[in-house]
């Protein structure tokens, strides 16, 4: 049933699954993502673990966005404390419920009382479509595998696919990034790095987000223009309906929400199909209405890396996505170096922060992972996993930029796999920064916990 007394806020609740440095996993609220014992997520999905990041980068940059690159490696360096976290996130505590009878996080703001309640499991990127079950055609990808979440898996399952969201029949919009987008984060070259610097690696400075015309604007909970679940859903029925990046604030691609949802939260206790743990409370149905937020025009996810056509430069970047052959070396400069006048390439804006103002302040051994978090998807149906490992290694400066190290100078990198199968690429480009990159393949996302 819906509107139950006991309500969950994703910002306070011990919802997240944190892995420790000892091994061990506990569950934890957001604040407590800076603690130096805490080295990763444990999500138990390999699409949930990508989301999970997203989501926490997505909170970070919006309530504590550091001023310039120097603050930003202040922070780096110097985590902040619960506390300071705690009070970071106090402002936007009331867009974070994820149930009672105001505004739910990712959910419309409509109770969506004419929709047909239908399972939980249509969540899931890899769940059979209705037609699929209608027809009997769930040859590959069966039904029944999930009839019931924690609210906690509910949660992730909710976020993952708003921010993947394929294409889902008439009226059932595709994501902001389009649907199984690429997502390209920065992650540290030590492997026992701690969780808040993975994740601390990927915010930026507030002025990067500056646009045309248009600065950057202190964000707040009620802004319906970076949380659109907190105002009415500008339904896409009607022409002339679609939601363009000016009308927006800058940070709203973290939270974009294109598809209609309500979690049909019941307090009755379960066991969990996805991460396995009892619970008080259960998640077995969900409704779900056409007709969200039509996104178009020029939008650019700051964790996307995007093609221009360079003959026609009027059009809109179109967003990268996974390919059936795979990330290999052949796309890592396209992934990493801006080329709009001949290639059309537009590396995410968290990569060219990185390369750009924050390696003049810090320099550091990181690595740069491409993650497909959102599978390659044709129809709703995913493909598979795409993830990839770019190390970029900061070796001495030169007087020219034609000086080529040898093989000794080169810091030596430890790696080691973490599947049956693990391809490095033994080649090495010379950028013109001093800076070198080479490549490496990362066969499953779900060994993101593993340093390589």
């Amino acid at each position: 049933m819906e509107g139950v007394e006991t309500s969950m806020n994703l910002l306070t609740e011990n919802w997240l699954p944190l892995r420790a440095r000892n091994g061990e996993t506990r569950y934890a609220s957001p604040a407590e993502v800076a603690d130096p014992a805490i080295v990763d997520l444990a999500l138990p999905r390999a699409d949930f673990q990508g989301a999970a990041y997203q989501w926490l980068i997505g909170l970070l940059q919006t309530a504590l966005p550091p001023r310039h690159h120097v603050d930003w490696l202040e922070r780096l360096t110097r985590p902040p404390d619960q506390k300071t976290l705690e009070e970071a996130f106090a402002p936007f505590l009331p867009a974070f419920e994820l149930d009672g009878d105001g505004p739910r996080f990712m959910q419309d703001l409509d109770p969506l009382d004419d929709a047909k309640p239908s399972p939980v499991a249509g969540l899931l990127i890899d769940a059979p479509g209705a037609n699929g079950i209608k027809n009997n055609t769930d040859f590959f990808v069966k039904r029944g595998g999930t009839e019931v979440m924690c609210p906690d898996c509910a949660a992730m399952a909710l976020f993952t696919m708003q921010i993947n969201a394929p294409s889902g029949g008439a009226g059932y919009r595709v994501g902001l990034r389009g649907g199984g987008p690429l997502t390209t984060l920065i992650l540290p070259e030590d492997g026992n790095a701690s969780l808040w610097q993975r994740l601390w690696l990927n915010v930026m400075p507030a002025s990067v987000f500056d646009r045309d015309g248009q600065s950057y604007a202190e964000p707040s909970a009620e802004e319906g223009t970076l949380f659109p679940w907190m105002v009415p859903t500008l339904e896409s029925k009607a022409k002339n309906t679609e939601v363009f990046p000016e009308h927006m604030h800058p940070l709203h691609p973290y939270w974009a929400m294109p598809r209609r949802f309500r979690l049909m939260i019941e307090d009755q206790p379960c066991r969990c199909d996805l991460c396995g743990r009892q619970a008080d409370r259960s998640v077995r149905e969900v409704k779900a209405k056409n007709y969200g937020a039509n996104y178009a025009g020029p939008w650019l996810h700051p964790l996307t890396p995007y093609r221009t056509d360079p003959k026609k430069p009027q059009e809109p970047p179109l967003s990268s996505k996974g390919q059936p052959g795979g990330i290999g070396y052949r796309n890592w400069p396209y992934l990493v170096l801006p080329d709009p006048a001949n290639t059309g390439a537009l590396p995410a804006t968290v990569v060219r922060d990185f390369l750009g103002a924050k390696l003049g302040v810090a320099r550091r051994h990181f690595e740069f992972l491409d993650v497909d978090g959102g599978e390659h998807v044709i129809l709703g149906d995913p493909l598979g996993d795409q993830d990839r490992v770019l190390v970029v290694v900061a070796v001495p400066r030169h007087e020219g930029d034609d000086d080529v190290l040898a093989e000794r100078q080169f810091p030596h990198v430890r790696r080691r796999a973490v599947c049956n199968h693990f391809a490095l690429l033994n080649r090495v480009a010379h950028l013109n920064q001093g800076f070198l990159v080479d490549a490496g393949v990362l066969v499953r996302a779900l060994e993101l916990a593993h340093p390589v």
